[in-house]
């Protein structure tokens, strides 16, 4: 392939301006698309001068050409203005809060549920530990993610060791990390009020031999 100099590259780009128009057939988001890269473009220092100021102006040219909704206008003002900007270097940290039941049933198979049982005040009946577990993710689109699952965990049944709990409830404390959706498989989240020991739902069942009831929480039904 032939090289050619930096002198011709000036000379045929100055001419440029006497061909005729190129005519183009896009979709909406490829030019929203190309929007947004050229608005990322022209946010580095380094790119100054009149060829960045022709850019900004194709750049807007190509966003008041078309009749956007007003959410996308919005998100493309947005692109022009540096108070909107995303510090990547910043953590960003999503904490989720579940509630997961294993219950023995007689001549039934254990099973964990996504939910906390009604009557979990009853302190005959119900076993409550709680776990925390924290995930850090460097490198997910260049920031560090730290996805914090708390799991809140309640069963019947009596095991030998301590130790043997984590093991039961495991699969409550490791739903929330999936790397697709960051989301628990099962119930969407609950309100953390509504997970461990601080609050009743109005749903809730309390006996007055359970001691004090603590508050109700109210929440959206």
């Amino acid at each position: 392939m032939a090289e050619f100099s930096d002198e011709q590259i000036i000379k045929e780009f100055r001419e440029l301006d006497n061909l005729p128009d190129v005519k183009l057939v896009l979709p909406p988001r490829a030019v929203w698309l190309i929007i947004c890269q050229l608005q990322m473009s022209l946010r580095l220092p380094q790119n100054a001068g009149k060829i960045a100021d022709d850019t900004r102006d194709i750049a807007k040219q190509l966003q008041h050409g078309y009749s956007w909704s007003p959410a996308l206008q919005q998100s493309l003002e947005w692109g022009w203005n540096p108070e909107y900007d995303v510090d990547i270097s910043k953590e960003l940290r999503i904490e989720t809060h579940t509630a997961f039941t294993v219950e023995q049933i007689p001549d039934i198979r254990t099973n964990g549920i996504f939910s906390r049982p009604r009557d979990w005040g009853n302190p005959q009946k119900w076993y409550y530990e709680f776990y925390r577990l924290e995930r850090v993710i460097p490198s997910y689109e260049r920031r560090k993610w730290v996805l914090v699952t708390n799991c809140h965990c309640w069963t019947t049944r009596e095991l030998a060791e301590l130790g043997d709990y984590p093991f039961l409830f495991s699969d409550g404390i490791l739903s929330d990390h999936s790397d697709d959706d960051f989301a628990p498989d099962g119930e969407p989240t609950r309100p953390s009020q509504l997970c461990g020991r601080d609050y009743l739902a109005p749903e809730d069942i309390w006996e007055p031999e359970w001691g004090n009831p603590p508050p109700i929480f109210p929440h959206p039904a």
